[in-house]
């Protein structure tokens, strides 16, 4: 039988020759992925409302900038919403691995030895993380130790995303600390994805701190229960 010619111009040509679309063609998609269809129209992808509502008190105590220590997948977002003064270590649309960064990511979020001091020799002075992970509505670790640590504090929340502030040199009064102690278990308990295991706990641990006046014996006490008690 006599061969018909090819109808696909494209595979008559040398693969070195069709290999030279790959990088143009790649870098154009890649490109493309970053625009999101907003108001019925495209356009470059921008924070939400409440979002940018969230990073307000990043701004009016931190208007000098700084290192904000977040979860990976709110990296990008933090950085887009705050502006070129505000630096993240990690995020999702970073191309190139950067391995010191990600020794520093691992060991905070795993709290793993040294991880306060990691903090302060990276010059962290805020943290944006999530209160309920995303997938398996699991109380996350970081977020419930940040809640009574003594150098930070809980400054705002938007949905089931918290933004921790290290403490001002004044520091910050008992009763402010447990009414964001407080704040922090209801947003978790009230959670429509936290598991039905870590609801319990996070009402449990809301009526307790609901029990509690506003002085530094009862803060402290708040303190050494979720010591004794957590994981």
């Amino acid at each position: 039988k006599t061969q018909q010619p090819c109808s696909d111009h494209d595979a008559t040509r040398p693969a070195a020759a069709r290999e030279n679309y790959a990088l143009p063609v790649g870098l154009l998609c890649f490109l493309l992925s970053g625009i999101a269809l907003q108001n019925g129209g495209w356009s470059w992808p921008k924070a939400q409302e409440p979002y940018t509502k969230l990073m307000r008190p990043l701004r009016e105590n931190l208007p000098e900038g700084g290192n904000i220590f977040t979860e990976y997948h709110l990296g990008a977002i933090t950085a887009w919403s705050l502006g070129e003064r505000y630096h993240v270590a990690l995020a999702a649309h970073m191309v190139l691995p950067n391995p010191s960064a990600e020794l520093h990511y691992t060991r905070v979020m795993l709290r793993q030895d040294g991880w306060q001091e990691e903090l302060k020799r990276n010059g962290v002075k805020a943290f944006v993380l999530d209160l309920v992970a995303l997938y398996g509505g699991q109380i996350m670790p970081l977020a419930r130790r940040l809640a009574y640590d003594s150098e930070w504090y809980l400054v705002a929340v938007s949905g089931t995303t918290g933004v921790f502030l290290r403490l001002p040199e004044q520091g910050v009064s008992a009763h402010d600390r447990l009414v964001a102690l407080k704040r922090y278990w209801r947003v978790v308990a009230d959670a429509p994805t936290v598991s039905a295991v870590d609801r319990s706990l996070a009402q449990h641990r809301l009526s307790q701190a609901e029990k509690l006046a506003g002085d530094e014996l009862n803060w402290r006490l708040a303190q050494e229960t979720e010591t004794t008690q957590s994981p």
